[in-house]
């Protein structure tokens, strides 16, 4: 007759990857608080020794997963928030699901809403980015008790949503003051829509900026439209043709200041000789472009990481110490910016 197989504990799974028994717990468990390449360790060793958890349960619970829902998904401001959604995640040993909204999800009817919300059970959270909050949403989402936290909303000023976002009335104002430094008087704003919270914050900083200098803001060179480059190129396309003075640009994203490189360069306007551009979020592509792009870097992995730390800690219980969360941006000069023509 065969010998039967002695059983490895927990203990000994500890001792061969060499971990404390309470950390081999803990990716037993499914806890979050283990690093990567010690979670993977631990979990080899029990893959080879062929471990099976003692007790009532035969195996590890699962989390739940997290549902990422994204207005869209072509900019690289999404692809870096989501990379820090789902690194957060992985940590923690749960699934993110990506799901896009529907069109007009802002203007769906409640049971239009009602059976998105049903389409994606089980959730463990929701993550919006850059959404407009629909009222159905959030109530669908209290209603099941899932947790829901907004990255960059729309609407947000909304006390009952908690956000996540970047200090963007700061950032706006230092790039706006390095402008200043440099000696532009003449300093444009094209902006994201009118009415989104980010939008507005990034508009602030810019007029304060001016305010503080002692220069009045001027409607004829701002600007608004969507965070798309062609927005950039249409926007700038008009100042520029506009007849009023503009040396220097300041764009609401880093999309938007790509287009209006673009349409100064199909105008024979030479990029910082004769014109200044900034961006915003400092997206790798600001490094590649031709001259490289002064930005305010938003960080946006880290935004997606505080937004999947804060919705696990609400489902967990804790309430996050702040409705609106901010992480600090910076400015980073590169070869987009110069003193006027003149100066």
């Amino acid at each position: 007759m065969a010998a039967t197989r002695k059983r490895t504990t927990l203990r000994e799974v500890a001792a061969l990857a060499g971990v404390s028994q309470a950390t081999a717990s803990k990716v037993l468990n499914g806890r979050g608080d283990v690093a990567p390449h010690t979670r993977e360790r631990v979990l080899e060793v029990m893959k080879a020794q062929r471990y099976v958890r003692t007790g009532s349960r035969a195996a590890p619970e699962t989390a739940p997963p997290l549902v990422a829902v994204f207005d869209s998904l072509r900019s690289q401001y999404a692809t870096l928030v989501l990379q820090g959604i789902v690194s957060a995640a992985a940590e923690r040993a749960t699934d993110v699901v990506v799901r896009l909204e529907p069109t007009g999800f802002h203007a769906l009817s409640d049971r239009a809403i009602r059976a998105w919300m049903d389409s994606i059970p089980g959730a463990g959270g929701i993550i919006a980015v850059t959404s407009v909050m629909a009222r159905s949403l959030l109530d669908g989402a209290a209603r099941r008790k899932i947790p829901l936290v907004s990255i960059d909303p729309v609407d947000g000023f909304d006390e009952s949503i908690v956000s996540i976002g970047s200090t963007d009335w700061a950032g706006a104002r230092s790039v706006t003051e390095h402008l200043l430094a440099l000696g532009h008087r003449h300093i444009a704003w094209i902006g994201g829509p009118r009415g989104s919270a980010p939008t507005i914050e990034r508009f602030h900083g810019y007029t304060t900026a001016l305010a503080v200098a002692g220069i009045a803001e001027d409607p004829a060179l701002q600007r608004n439209g969507p965070y798309t480059f062609d927005s950039g190129a249409t926007l700038a396309g008009e100042l520029l043709d506009s007849g009023v003075e503009v040396t220097a640009i300041v764009g609401g994203s880093d999309a938007i200041a790509f287009g209006a490189m673009s349409a100064a360069r199909r105008r024979g306007i030479t990029v910082p000789a004769d014109l200044s551009v900034t961006g915003f979020d400092d997206v790798p592509q600001a490094e590649w472009v031709t001259p490289t792009l002064t930005s305010v870097r938003a960080p946006l992995e880290g935004i997606g990481r505080m937004a999947v730390e804060t919705v696990t800690g609400i489902a967990a219980g804790r309430q996050p110490l702040s409705h609106h969360i901010q992480l600090s941006t910076n400015l980073i000069v590169r070869e987009s910016t110069a003193p006027p023509p003149g100066h």
